[in-house]
């Protein structure tokens, strides 16, 4: 067993914030140590310290050979602007030994102990922190020049072991501790997904900034989820509205993430979530329901249907055809397709076939025929593979070089799913989610349980790599700069393997969670309380509702998003009392027909709900009717009754909650003035929709409906320019149409 082997996932979090002594304690009386995350396999803390010189040399002891033609120098330049922006320190890059080099990189391509991604980092110290004498050099190894030395298998781990070091830089400079790391990832693969497709569009400048922080936190892979948010050729109909992404901005990206040691792949929905293609002039017919094109623009909707005739000779070309032009705008050797969620396949053009066939043979053969275009360009294809679990026997027929992206998002994580997967001989991701589609603060609880779970449960079944995924559902409300804290535990968990002990069954309990967050509030957030994620998820959990609330009640009107005939969207052709300009609608109460798909679809989330079963929303007479239903059962539900009970009770402890939060903002030296407002801005949010359904709803110590109703306009105009500091304008007109039909609402 090599050195890097055999502790990983030992050293748990103390409640602290530190960690434990198992591998990774110092005595009392010592400076409590930094905080590490991913955590490292090895790591042994020294009683030592070491003042870093006013000047000195990065030294790069390794040959040109050993790394892409650019990149050589990467990893030490990080190192440069740490040190200039953490301590205010100027050195210098050297590519030979020199009595100067205070920081040696080194790669040690035979090293029997290092992988090509594993790397041994060690700080000698001059200095014993407790006694003031000369550090031990018995702790050193007989080395006792004090100064800084990463050596790694590969110029991967290299890299690696340089963000563990940016990271001591950015907590402890110019002095740092005395240490010994050994250390490598769990997971080969470790990927963050984002969605860019439900709403939200990011400024490439944005995008940069957040692939420098998966960077930081050892993330190797990076996407970016497409529908229609790119710039086809051709189809200015179907990406018209959404400040859709184009190819420059894409090989800059691609460029960027190259040069972080992030492979940068293509995501592209192919076969199913084809909702702004399918309803354009130029392919309506190529989707199972044509018919259905027209339907006044729907955020359910659009993420319940549209999915394209897989019988349909025309549908592969067109296909193929934005493959052909998005592809090969990245470096990168694979292709995620998507192909996932196909809901109408086999129910509308294609029935007949798939009764004569079978859906599972429709299916597989559409997607191999998109595998081997990928495989002809010289490229390995993904898929989801939540089609091919429902029905097993695709598996069989799915091309051989095909990667399973397997996602199972719920906190208890079943393993057979991911069982079902290994047996066939696939190869195979694990995704998890984040739980931030369709929050105002993130269910950050939800997301560590799944993480952490689905991590162990993919190392158990040799699942080949790890995916966080982080959606954007019903308008992308959810800010990405709140997915941090997500993001970084998510990088624990695919790097450490879930960090647990082998069949340890507390390490996703509530005290591991707390001190995971304490940990992210001291290094990401340069909180010293550690309190401030602690805080801001407390509060999340006093909310009441989700933003789903809003646009499920909202859109139980057929076209009740306001914003729905702004001319933006191809394929609307609601009512003209619905496209016509807000202040000269007919009263709402002469318009308000029942959307029956989304009623629906809420009667098949509540279908256990005491008002749901008494009555459907879908029996419902009108929008109106459905809508005053559905506020009477989320009142009755079994998850919020008792806060609507005593709303001003309930209403106190988020106050409490959100006081708490602000206080963690003040005193957390590293969360800069637009963060902070993202943050408070979010915490508005959810304290304004709670008082918003609470007014409808008429319960006691409700606010008045023309207040709550000005309220939430009042808020979602701080929340647009909040929206707009990291983001394109892209689709927030369907977030204000949500929130302007509630706000009317309130005042009918």
């Amino acid at each position: 067993m090599d050195a890097l082997s055999g502790r990983r996932g030992t050293g748990r979090f103390a409640m602290g914030g530190g960690y434990e002594d198992r591998g990774y304690g110092r005595s009392a009386s010592a400076l409590p140590e930094p905080v590490l995350l991913p955590r490292p396999a090895n790591v042994t803390w020294g009683a030592g310290r070491v003042a870093m010189p006013l000047s000195a040399s990065i030294a790069e002891c390794f040959p040109d050979d050993a790394v892409e033609p650019g990149l050589r120098s990467v990893p030490a330049s990080q190192l440069l602007d740490d040190l200039r922006e953490t301590a205010g320190l100027r050195w210098d890059i050297a590519r030979s030994p020199r009595l100067d080099a205070f920081i040696t990189l080194a790669i040690d391509g035979a090293g029997a102990d290092l992988p090509a991604d594993g790397y041994a980092l060690a700080i000698n110290a001059n200095v014993n922190a407790e006694t003031d004498v000369a550090a031990n050099a018995a702790f050193s190894a007989g080395d006792t020049r004090p100064g800084v030395t990463i050596t790694a298998g590969g110029f991967e781990g290299l890299r690696y072991g340089v963000q563990t070091l940016r990271q001591l830089i950015r907590q402890c400079a110019p002095v740092l501790p005395e240490v010994r790391i050994e250390d490598r990832p769990a997971y080969p693969i470790r990927t963050y997904y984002l969605d860019v497709a439900r709403g939200r569009v990011p400024t490439l400048d944005w995008l940069k900034s957040f692939a420098d922080k998966l960077a930081l936190y050892k993330y190797n892979q990076f996407q970016l989820y497409v529908e229609h948010s790119f710039d086809f050729n051709g189809l200015s109909e179907m990406w018209r509205g959404a400040s859709p992404l184009t190819g420059a901005d894409l090989i800059a990206l691609d460029g960027h993430c190259a040069r972080l040691g992030i492979d940068f792949v293509p995501s592209l929905s192919t076969f199913g979530h084809l909702y702004k293609a399918l309803r354009t002039r130029k392919l309506r017919a190529l989707g199972e329901f044509p018919d259905q094109a027209g339907r006044p623009h729907s955020l359910i909707e659009r993420l319940q249907h549209h999915t394209i005739n897989a019988a349909e000779p025309e549908s592969r070309r067109a296909v193929k055809a934005m493959i052909d032009e998005y592809a090969p705008l990245f470096r990168s050797r694979s292709v995620n397709l998507c192909a996932d969620e196909t809901f109408d396949l086999g129910r509308g053009a294609t029935a007949a076939l798939a009764a004569r066939v079978g859906k599972g043979i429709l299916y597989a053969d559409y997607v191999a025929d998109l595998c081997a275009r990928v495989t002809a360009s010289g490229r390995a294809p993904m898929i989801w593979a939540d089609v091919a679990i429902e029905n097993p026997a695709i598996l069989d027929r799915l091309p051989k070089d095909v990667t399973l992206l397997n996602w199972l998002y719920e906190p208890d994580v079943p393993e057979d799913k991911v069982s079902l997967v290994a047996r066939s001989g696939a190869r195979q991701i694990v995704c998890a989610g984040l739980w931030t589609w369709d929050q105002l603060v993130p269910r950050f609880r939800d997301a560590w349980r799944n993480v952490t779970r689905l991590a162990r449960c993919g190392l158990k079944y040799g699942a080949a790599g790890f995916m966080v995924t982080d959606w954007g559902d019903f308008g992308h409300i959810n800010d990405s700069r709140l997915s941090v804290p997500g993001m970084i535990a998510a990088a624990d968990a695919a790097w450490t393997g879930g960090g647990a002990c082998e069949n340890c069954d507390d390490c996703d309990d509530d005290a591991a969670f707390d001190a995971m967050n304490a940990a992210i509030s001291r290094l990401e957030y340069g909180d010293p309380t550690g309190r401030l994620v602690g805080d801001y998820v407390a509060a999340g959990e006093c909310g009441t509702l989700d933003w789903g609330a809003m646009v499920r009640y909202a859109e139980l009107v057929l076209g009740g998003d306001v914003s729905a005939g702004d001319g933006g969207e191809p394929g609307d052709a609601g009512s003209d009392a619905v496209r016509a300009p807000l202040n000269d609608r007919a009263p709402l109460s002469n318009c308000a027909p029942l959307n029956s798909e989304v009623a629906r679809f809420v009667d098949s989330r509540m279908g256990g709900n005491p008002v749901i079963r008494e009555r459907p929303l879908s029996q419902c007479a009108d929008g109106l009717e459905a809508r005053d239903r559905f506020v009477r059962a989320l009142v009755a539900d079994d998850r919020f009754a008792a806060r609507f009970a005593d709303y001003p009770a309930a209403r106190s402890r988020f106050d409490r909650a959100r006081l708490a939060v602000g206080t963690d903002l003040a005193r957390a030296g590293r969360v800069d003035a637009r963060t902070r407002g993202a943050i408070w801005t979010s915490l508005e949010g959810q304290r304004v929709v709670d008082d918003a359904f609470a007014a409808l709803a008429g319960v006691s110590g409700a606010s008045d409906r023309d207040v709550a109703a000005e309220s939430l306009e009042v808020w979602f105009e701080r929340y647009a320019d909040v929206w707009r500091e990291v983001s394109r304008e892209a689709e927030l007109r369907h977030v204000s149409g949500v929130v302007w039909a509630v706000a009317d609402a309130l005042r009918s």
